[in-house]
């Protein structure tokens, strides 16, 4: 005879401390903005707003609980709180898992009490008005409608970073060795493509020759080679390279770019790394003239070092001006131009900009 043995259910449940639940909405919102910086979607914007949001006061509710004590984040301590943290210390449970909870304080009055109860690091006054600032960008969004210019909002966000950080770090236990790490690197990366696209409408309008490249390091290498170019053939012109830090916001940079630089004659100058008919048809589908697009087979170095593809590869090596420099003292203009077709692109562009 067979015999069958029932197994109890093991029901399932979600545990998240209020420091996971506030580190993953802050992770959601910055996710949420940095798709917005690449589409431009409203409604990712409204997302990363509101995420951020929570995080922010779900993480400044943890500063409290640590630095001053549970208490602190409870929306009233009257004699009706003051009897469910009783019964709730009777039943060995949060006063938060109880039938009728305790409600807790809401955003500002968060604040309020950080900047009242925490000692342990003090709450800068700029980086409060800035959090009270956020609140009302969220306060309409739930609660009405929101219309307010997007380059404040991204102004506000990148502002905030820093000092927020900071403070985390500073009052919730592990956050720097931990959580804050991942949130940095993704708020670093957002705040960078901001401080881009302030330069672009502040700094570069005006001029006329742009030249767009992909990374810190090309931009070294163009700046001495094109003032070698300069200083050879004597030409009277000015420049300004814009880089647009990223692959996921390249497209995106360089439509602004061009969108604010009317008056502008913009070159962009890529490494082509084996893929050169893509990075002409993405060019191409970004609006960029042909005759402004200069796509470097395979990378930018190869006009610094003829032997770049065959012994080394300059980009691994620790790289500053000087070094480029002094590889730039070794290159033949002329004969370069000669030998690789996007480099002779690039001197008669500058030519004719005189």
């Amino acid at each position: 005879m067979r015999t069958t043995t029932k197994t109890k259910d093991i029901k399932k449940k979600i545990t998240l401390t209020l420091k996971d639940n506030g580190t993953h909405s802050l992770e959601k919102g910055l996710s949420a903005f940095k798709k917005f910086e690449q589409n431009e979607d409203e409604f990712l914007l409204k997302e990363a707003i509101m995420f951020m949001h929570h995080g922010i006061e779900l993480l400044m509710k943890q500063v409290l609980v640590e630095n001053g004590g549970e208490f602190l984040i409870f929306s009233d301590l009257n004699h009706e709180t003051v009897k469910k943290v009783i019964k709730a210390k009777k039943e060995n449970q949060s006063v938060f898992y109880l039938t009728k909870p305790i409600h807790t304080a809401t955003y500002d009055q968060v604040l309020d009490r950080v900047e009242a109860f925490v000692n342990i690091y003090t709450l800068p006054e700029n980086l409060k008005n800035w959090l009270i600032d956020f609140n009302s960008l969220r306060n309409q969004i739930e609660h009405y409608a929101i219309d307010k210019e997007i380059e404040i909002i991204k102004n506000l966000i990148a502002s905030i970073r820093k000092p927020l950080l900071n403070f985390f770090e500073g009052t919730i236990k592990g956050f720097k060795n931990s959580e804050s790490k991942k949130v940095n690197e993704e708020w670093g990366e957002i705040s960078d493509q901001i401080q881009v696209e302030k330069e672009i409408i502040n700094k570069y309008g005006k001029e006329k020759l742009i030249i767009v490249c992909e990374g810190e390091s090309d931009k070294q290498v163009l700046e001495v080679i094109i003032n070698k170019v300069i200083n050879q053939y004597n030409l009277s012109i000015t420049y300004s390279i814009i880089v647009t830090n990223s692959i996921p916001y390249f497209s995106k940079t360089l439509r602004n770019i061009m969108s604010h630089s009317v008056s502008s004659k913009i070159i962009v100058i890529i490494d082509g790394d084996g893929t050169e008919d893509k990075r002409k048809e993405q060019l191409d589908n970004i609006g960029v003239p042909s005759e402004n697009q200069i796509i470097i087979k395979p990378q930018i170095e190869v006009w610094l070092s003829s032997e770049f593809d065959k012994t080394i590869k300059i980009r691994d090596i620790k790289r500053n001006k000087l070094y480029y420099n002094n590889l730039a003292e070794n290159v033949n203009i002329e004969s370069l131009a000669k030998r690789n077709e996007s480099f002779n692109k690039l001197i008669n562009i500058l030519k004719n900009s005189m």
